[in-house]
């Protein structure tokens, strides 16, 4: 499986836009498309990358990649699973039962994963209507 086209996710806040530049510096380092969903888009100082919807997003990626906690990775992977896009997490919240990448583990995962050594965690989406 080969992520040339890569999605970025990120929750608002201070905390997030330094994790995302350097996310950003790494991939295009790697010669990788960089798509931004719209929202975080906006939130980054002099941006000149591409920004669509979620939905575009996840429809045109190969890989998502979200920063942020466990919510704003369910809120991202609700849309990634309607087009079956993979989905990673880089934790920059509090507990991390579904992100568990932290920003300084980043680049030595994603790595690992641009070169074919992960494995695959398949989770399932649940869905209630009353």
């Amino acid at each position: 499986m080969t992520f040339h086209n890569n999605g970025i996710v990120g929750k608002a806040g201070k905390n997030t836009l330094g994790t995302l530049e350097l996310l950003i510096d790494y991939l295009q380092q790697k010669k990788l498309d960089v798509q931004l969903e719209e929202k975080t888009a906006r939130n980054l100082a002099n941006n000149m990358l591409s920004s669509h919807p979620l939905d575009q997003v996840c429809r045109d990626c190969d890989l998502l990649i979200v920063v942020g906690g466990d919510g704003t990775f369910l809120a991202s992977a609700r849309t990634a699973v309607l087009h079956d896009t993979p989905i990673l997490g880089i934790n920059l919240g509090r507990l991390g039962f579904l992100v568990d990448i932290s920003p300084a583990e980043m680049t030595d995962s994603l790595e690992q994963v641009f070169t074919g050594d992960f494995e695959e965690d398949v989770r399932s989406l649940l869905q209630v209507t009353m």
